[in-house]
């Protein structure tokens, strides 16, 4: 078993402001799941499944972790299907604030705060000062 994170172009003039406002070639992603179906968060679904990857592939990050981490990290993300997409968090992004509400998710949030609640941080806050 191995969970993917796929990574789109998102679609339509909101994948496009997305691409902008990032400086990224991607605007959405989700976890490709052993089934087939994709868990992400998106704003006219909230937190749910979907039977494939809707925009253009951009890239594909598989997940390194132990199977009980990833089972971990799947099970919390679906129990999340069903919560409202987290419109304030964009918000944040705006005006520089974390307006982070757990009631709801975008689509990366909902993905590292799985794998934080499974214990396996996908991402990690480096001190500069310890490399250089």
């Amino acid at each position: 078993m191995s969970l993917h994170l796929v990574f789109t172009a998102g679609q339509g003039v909101t994948g496009a402001v997305i691409r902008a406002g990032t400086w990224s070639r991607a605007a959405h992603v989700g976890g490709l799941l052993d089934n087939g179906l994709v868990l992400d968060a998106t704003p006219s679904a909230g937190v749910a499944l979907h039977p494939g990857i809707a925009g253009q592939l951009v890239g594909v990050f598989a997940v390194d972790c132990q199977p009980e981490v990833e089972d971990a990290a799947v099970g919390w993300a679906r129990r999340q299907v069903g919560k409202p997409y987290d419109w304030s968090a964009i918000a944040g992004f705006f005006v520089r604030r974390d307006w982070h509400n757990p009631a709801g998710w975008f689509c990366m949030e909902l993905w590292l705060a799985a794998f934080e609640a499974a214990g396996w941080p996908l991402l990690q806050l480096l001190i500069p000062q310890q490399y250089t």
